[in-house]
């Protein structure tokens, strides 16, 4: 499960508030002015200070979810909607995954019958390898959205989380059905192609791994179709990368991988995919830079985590520059292709 299908740059937030002066505009210029402060902050290690200006902000918007975690459509591709920070980013981007469970709970006492936050603590909690509490937050997540679809409040954004949710609470059977029933719905939905087939390959379900390639080169097709951001589709390359090292055609996966890192440098999982995958393919010294990398990015990311005890001893790799998304001026160039990434997507 990964944070996302939506991703949001700090060097394209910067670039891209030119808001109109409308009340409601001018409060949310205010609001991501704050939030903007307390990333430069919590990027520099001032923590407290980070937390005054995301107090600052939510003063602006107090009744606003989507000031903690993004809750967009999962197809949204408006580059303004999506350059947007939220608190989520401000402490991922510090590396402070902690924090971001704190504000998550915040979210979630604040906003009860919003399932983004929940959706996001359950995949936070994943990343950190908590995986008890993540578990009986992917529970809170199915009683949520199962309440929402009973009262006939069905999108295929709500569906796509609730089928992550069974999947996360160990029924695989539920979102195997429900991942079904939103094809039928919409056939067109590609996040949901690409989620049910990162879980499989996540969980290296064998028996499943030829439907996963197929459903991720579905939502491939289907995204490209819809033109979305070259970030987005780089996740659903991923996707593919991992199904493919999970069946062992590892130079296509590693070709892949290495496709979907050009749009999206500082994805811990994808730096992670690619060190897994040279891994197999024995070159351990590769396999020490990029899990090394993707700790850098996420230090308490626990997959990265335990494969570096076994990669540690492996001959120092190249020196490793990972880019720093505070700044606007290296990053420039690359704001179509953000590089830190954000949920709602359980992905």
């Amino acid at each position: 499960m990964r944070k996302s299908a939506l991703l949001v740059s700090f060097a394209m937030t910067v670039a891209a508030l030119a808001l109109s002066g409308c009340e409601g505009e001018i409060v949310r210029q205010m609001e991501q002015q704050h939030l903007q402060s307390a990333a430069s902050y919590a990027y520099s290690g001032n923590t407290a200070q980070a937390k005054l200006e995301v107090q600052k902000a939510v003063q602006e918007d107090p009744h606003n979810v989507g000031m903690y975690v993004n809750n967009s459509k999962l197809t949204e591709t408006d580059e303004e909607t999506l350059a947007l920070i939220t608190v989520h980013d401000v402490f991922a981007i510090a590396n402070d995954y902690k924090d971001v469970e704190a504000y998550d709970r915040e979210a979630i006492a604040k906003f009860p019958n919003d399932y983004h936050p929940l959706v996001d603590l359950m995949v936070t909690q994943n990343l950190l390898g908590e995986t008890d509490a993540m578990q009986q937050t992917a529970h809170s997540v199915v009683t949520l959205l199962e309440a929402k679809v009973a009262k006939g409040n069905v999108d295929t954004d709500a569906l796509t989380e609730l089928a992550s949710g069974y999947w996360y609470s160990g029924d695989r059977q539920k979102a195997a059905d429900t991942y079904q029933r939103i094809f039928k719905i919409d056939g067109k939905f590609w996040p949901a192609y690409n989620q049910y087939a990162y879980e499989i390959a996540e969980a290296n379900s064998t028996p499943d791994l030829a439907a996963a390639l197929q459903d991720a080169n579905t939502s491939l097709t289907l995204a490209r179709k819809q033109n979305v951001l070259d970030v987005q589709e780089a996740e659903i390359v991923d996707t593919i990368a991992w199904v493919e090292y999970r069946q062992g055609n590892l130079k296509q996966a590693e070709a892949d991988e290495t496709a979907a890192l050009e749009a999206m440098p500082t994805e811990e999982e994808s730096l992670y995919h690619l060190g897994m995958i040279f891994l197999a393919e024995g070159d351990k010294t590769g396999a020490k830079s990029e899990i090394q990398k993707s700790l850098i990015v996420m230090p308490d990311y626990a997959e990265a985590k335990s494969e570096w005890n076994v990669v540690k001893d492996a001959p120092a790799p190249p020196p490793i520059d990972i880019p720093d998304p505070t700044d606007t001026a290296s990053t420039a160039s690359t704001a179509s292709t953000p590089a830190t990434s954000v949920q709602p997507a359980s992905r």
